[in-house]
């Protein structure tokens, strides 16, 4: 069984857990298979030690962590298919927004920092993101944004 199989089957078991693949797969259909099967944070085997242990630090914080690579090629396909995605997926403008800079791999500060915004805004957000797609975490978010069209494949 490969890992990616092996995550839901974790969750069944522990479903508060936090799982970060650690792979040498950037296959854009592994990540989306693991992210929505459960994974809060997807790194390349290519990844530094201080990147690994930031993404364990990330995951315990309750953020998701994605490696660069990942992070910018969903960036790339967000932003290819903005218009039609805020149609199907109902997000506000402000909502995109933050979910491109969640897909970017932003924490909740940085964000806030970014838009001009407090963190607390930024948490109402992310709210509203995560009930409008039905999830659960960032990584989720962008996955189930990427299934649903907000992201064109191939991008």
């Amino acid at each position: 069984m490969s890992g990616i199989d092996l995550i839901p089957k974790l969750k069944q078991h522990a479903p508060d857990s936090e799982i970060l693949i650690l792979t040498q797969s950037d296959n854009e259909a592994d990540i989306f298979r693991a992210i929505t099967g459960g994974a809060t944070g997807y790194l390349l085997k290519s990844a530094t030690i201080q990147d690994i242990r930031d993404g364990i630090i990330a995951l315990a914080a309750g953020e998701a962590s994605l490696d660069t690579k990942v992070a910018r090629y969903i960036v790339a396909a967000m932003k290819s298919n903005h218009d039609s995605a805020s149609c199907r997926t109902g997000l506000s403008a402000k909502e995109r927004e933050v979910l491109h800079l969640l897909a970017d791999g932003f924490l909740q500060k940085e964000i806030a920092d970014r838009l001009g915004i407090s963190v607390t805004t930024v948490a109402y957000h992310i709210k509203h993101i995560y009930e409008k797609l039905n999830v659960q975490n960032a990584a989720a978010a962008v996955a189930k944004a990427y299934e649903s069209g907000f992201f064109k494949r191939g991008a």
